[in-house]
């Protein structure tokens, strides 16, 4: 709810005579509960504001956030859905991870690196649902969903990443691959509910057709997303520097690898062992 002001309820109950016998109620709802909505947007800018996020090239994390934003805002009014926000929750998480990412780099092994990330990704969930003012029991379906494909999508990458990078560092290998896993992790987490609809609805290629382009679109946006961010990742030095420790590979490897490949196999001379 984002007005304020007095309201007055009308209840639906109606009486033998057709005419509704039931009292208004007189509602009051102050401007300040409305703040709560920039709960995550505040956090998002002090998080901004810390030392390691002082630069221009940090901040260009904002560029990915609000473009979807926007974009997932304008889809939301134009279908009428209220789904608006939850979606925009993916976003803003997967935004806080890569402003926080610069903890990857202080850490000593790979592995913690990735499973530090985890929390992450929960504690960012949790802020954006502090500033949710009209979460019930109606949209708690929406909160366990994006759960869900945040986990889904941060299993495919890290997954990707390791098989790309295993030997090389190799953005169009990455690509490929992270494609590949985010369509399995929509199945994953699609396929349950749509093979329960098939079976209660009595099959059907119609049916059929339209849960694989569901599983399929839910797949493919989940990558569009994740490489709007990886994009900071292969123009932006900063944001080589921090996710480079994940996976394990030198800076000189990145910086020498161009993020757009000009020929069909993308490699350096010489592999890492």
């Amino acid at each position: 709810m984002t007005q304020f002001g007095t309201f007055t309820i009308m209840p639906s109950t109606v009486g033998d005579s057709g005419v509704s016998e039931a009292v208004p109620a007189t509602v009051e709802w102050p401007f300040h509960r409305n703040l709560v909505i920039l709960i995550p947007w505040a956090f998002l800018v002090v998080l901004l504001l810390l030392k390691p996020n002082r630069s221009l090239s940090a901040w260009a994390v904002m560029i990915p956030l609000m473009s979807w934003a926007l974009v997932l805002l304008i889809l939301a009014h134009m279908l009428g859905g209220d789904g608006g926000d939850f979606m925009i929750s993916i976003v803003y998480v997967i935004a806080m991870l890569w402003s926080l990412s610069y903890i990857f780099s202080k850490m000593s092994h790979n592995g913690s690196r990735f499973l530090a990330a985890v929390p992450i990704l929960a504690l960012a969930f949790a802020v954006y649902a502090l500033g949710t003012a009209d979460i019930s029991f109606e949209t708690l379906g929406y909160v366990i969903g994006n759960g869900l494909i945040l986990g889904g999508m941060w299993f495919a990458f890290g997954l990707a990443g390791f098989i790309a990078f295993r030997r090389s560092y190799q953005p169009l290998s990455f690509a490929l691959w992270l494609l590949l896993f985010c369509l399995l992790v929509s199945l994953g987490i699609i396929g349950p509910f749509a093979l329960l609809l098939f079976i209660l609805e009595g099959g059907g290629f119609l049916l059929l057709s339209l849960l694989s382009i569901v599983v399929v679109g839910v797949g493919v946006s989940m990558w569009l997303l994740l490489m709007s961010f990886m994009a900071l990742v292969w123009f932006n030095r900063e944001y080589r520097r921090r996710f480079a420790p994940i996976f394990g590979i030198p800076m000189a490897e990145m910086d020498a690898v161009p993020a757009v490949p000009t020929t069909p196999n993308v490699d350096i001379a010489e592999s890492r062992p």
